[in-house]
């Protein structure tokens, strides 16, 4: 990632937002929901400030990591009687919180999504299709419309500069 971002071009990512969402799903029920959000976004701009791309690793790879490590150290404050076995009891309801508010999440923005997709070539749909809702990769795209990986890879970016132009619209 660009070394030149500030924390609101990081926040519009969505795999930061993944990752925030992923790891601090795993901890809402033992972390206050305020802390969670707290600890999110300091641990993100920490990450910005210390992420050195010479030693070989992705940014979202240690955001990640380091976002989990701030989540553990944040129980050994509050609860140092906290172990695995209550995060892993704890689970199942998370999941089940995390499942329904995604649930909700989604049918909100469905309506708005498939407006755009509907607005977008049939062939821009294709591919955006493939990427977001059956996770292909590039080689994977490109294998079954019959085109290399880069001009997969270009269709997609032109096809997301359009739903984001169609967005701001």
């Amino acid at each position: 990632m660009d070394s030149k971002k500030n924390i609101e071009d990081y926040l519009k990512d969505p795999y930061i937002n993944g990752i925030i969402y992923t790891v601090s799903s795993r901890f809402a029920n033992a972390i206050d929901s305020h802390d969670i959000s707290s600890i999110a976004m300091w641990t993100l701009n920490t990450c910005i400030d210390r992420y050195d791309p010479t030693k070989g690793a992705k940014f979202t790879s240690y955001f990640y990591q380091q976002l989990t490590y701030a989540y553990k150290n944040e129980l050994k404050k509050k609860k140092p009687e906290f172990s695995c076995s209550t995060l892993e009891n704890t689970h199942s309801a998370i999941k089940r919180k995390c499942l329904q508010e995604e649930q909700n999440k989604r049918s909100e923005n469905e309506k708005h999504i498939f407006h755009i997709l509907e607005s977008i070539p049939e062939k821009m749909k294709k591919i955006i299709e493939q990427k977001f809702f059956y996770r292909m990769s590039f080689k994977e795209i490109a294998e079954e419309n019959g085109y290399s990986r880069e001009t997969a890879r270009r269709r997609f970016q032109k096809a997301i500069k359009l739903c984001r132009k169609l967005v701001k619209t």
